[in-house]
């Protein structure tokens, strides 16, 4: 989500000391130049207005409550998913819990104002967000949800579009710009992510990699990388060499043999986004359509699927047989979210991290994908009275959280006993600066259920692209044009 974070690169050398662990998941549109017209000269930062220093102008609120709703333990990928990047009570000696309290008390002082949070314990907060909105209630003045879900809500008019809020900043650097287009309607703006929160990283789906069995076959991928030669035929190739049949059986079974790829669930939308793929488009006035170029679909579904569905060298079913087989050196490369690297601190297995493969050499970047049922956004509800205290107040949060949440975070992700180097921070700016959020992907998992369809294909190593397309096409166009109707109904 930050593409900014080069500029804090030295401080996270010197920051690479803690670690603490967060549970897994149980399963260039994305990369928009973000326009930067919030970064002051230091002469103009004074002791009288300390916002002054993101460009921004402190205003006392009278002690007013902004009050979030959040993701709760019943988060729909699990309760790993539960947030705690918006409230904590108070310090507690975690690097996360303790940024989130450092930010908020400075934004609280400066701004007048108390920063508090409802936690459902049974409802989504999704669902409990709906039902205040439905009766009228403004208890709520914003939420904090699965993008999933917040693409629902955008739909069917429970939300404000952000983009007519005269003071949002939603230009800023502290707020994802790449989020912001993959999530955008004709100019509408439901939803947006960046420093503020720190879910949407880590529903980041990335590749990890052994370095003792890379080392051992002389493989140096950080090297391929520098050089633009990680690319899809390296990758699978390397994988097939590496899988090995250990006990001699004449059976590859993840309990006791080696595979090239131990994954899970979402790999093969990885490897669709990875090639720079999306199946929708938009048009000079932010209108989505459903348009890709199908012929290199085609070819790299038929190439990744051929390789994915060999089932002597890939497995990608069960999260938590992959998990194991990667920590018991089973596994060259393991493809999960990223909030799965911090679970693995008291791992022995030496590892690092990559992004995936470019489909050919002429790509201009290494592209990742963002779990849309995991990764987090905020929001307003439609029915937010304050909308001035609303936005100048998350403005300041999010960029607070660029000194204290977002390098909070760099820490605890890269401090494992295996990441305290260079070219792990490396790897993951180069990660969460070149995500392609897909329209296609995000709503409704994909108008008419394509992007699922595709994935299934090069998930099965079925050959079915175009016929997929043909079939599904225009019950794809129904429901993207279905969407783009609604939001033009809500913002009227």
């Amino acid at each position: 989500m930050k593409p900014e974070m080069k500029r804090i690169f030295a401080a996270m050398l010197a920051l690479l000391s803690v670690g603490s662990v967060l549970a897994s998941c149980g399963g260039t549109s994305g990369t928009t130049e973000t326009k930067d017209v919030n970064t002051p000269a230091t002469e103009a930062v004074t002791e009288a207005d300390p916002a002054a220093v993101y460009g921004l102008v402190s205003e006392d609120f009278g002690g007013a409550e902004l009050k979030f709703y959040v993701t709760g333990s019943n988060a729909d990928c699990g309760a790993a998913w539960e947030s705690f990047d918006i409230f904590a009570e108070t310090a507690t000696g975690d690097i996360v819990i303790d940024a989130v309290f450092e930010r908020n008390a400075w934004v609280e002082e400066t701004y007048n104002v108390k920063i508090t949070e409802y936690k459902p314990t049974t409802d989504t907060a999704a669902d409990t967000m709906k039902n205040a909105v439905s009766a009228g209630d403004s208890d709520g003045d914003a939420l904090v949800e699965s993008f999933e879900r917040l693409c629902s809500l955008a739909t069917n008019g429970y939300l404000l579009d952000m983009a007519a809020i005269p003071d949002l900043k939603l230009d800023s650097k502290w707020w994802d710009q790449g989020a912001i287009d993959g999530v955008s309607i004709g100019g509408h703006v439901y939803m947006t992510t960046g420093d503020l929160l720190i879910v949407d990283n880590d529903a980041t789906w990335v590749l990890m990699f052994n370095k003792e069995m890379a080392e051992e076959f002389d493989y140096n991928f950080y090297t391929m990388i520098d050089e633009n030669k990680w690319l899809f035929d390296t990758f699978f190739s390397i994988a097939r060499d590496t899988a090995m049949d250990l006990n001699g059986d004449g059976k590859i079974k993840i309990e006791d043999d080696r595979y090239g790829l131990v994954t899970a669930y979402n790999t093969p939308e990885a490897l669709i986004t990875a090639a720079g793929l999306t199946l929708a488009t938009k048009d000079a006035n932010d209108i989505p359509m459903m348009e890709t170029d199908l012929e290199k679909l085609t070819s790299v579904i038929a190439t990744a699927g051929e390789f994915y569905a060999d089932k002597n060298v890939v497995y990608g079913s069960d999260y938590q047989k992959a998990a194991d087989a990667f920590v018991g050196g089973r596994g060259l490369f393991y493809g999960e979210v990223l909030q799965c690297v911090t679970r693995m601190r008291e791992s022995k297995t030496d590892f690092g991290m990559i992004p995936w493969p470019k489909y050919e050499e002429t790509q201009a970047d290494y592209y990742s994908f963002i779990i849309p049922a995991a990764g987090h956004a905020v929001a307003f509800p439609a029915t937010l009275t304050d909308t001035h205290m609303a936005a100048v107040v998350l403005d300041a949060m999010a960029a607070k959280s660029m000194d204290t949440l977002t390098v909070a975070y760099y820490d605890k992700a890269l401090t494992q006993k295996y990441m305290r180097d260079e070219n792990s921070i490396r790897m993951l700016d180069m990660i969460i600066g070149s995500r392609i959020f897909d329209q296609s992907h995000f709503y409704m998992y994909g108008w008419g259920d394509m992007y699922s369809k595709m994935a299934s294909n090069l998930q099965n190593g079925r050959d079915l692209t175009v016929s997929t397309w043909e079939k599904n096409i225009d019950k794809a166009q129904a429901d993207l044009e279905a969407t783009i109707a609604a939001f033009e109904a809500n913002a009227q």
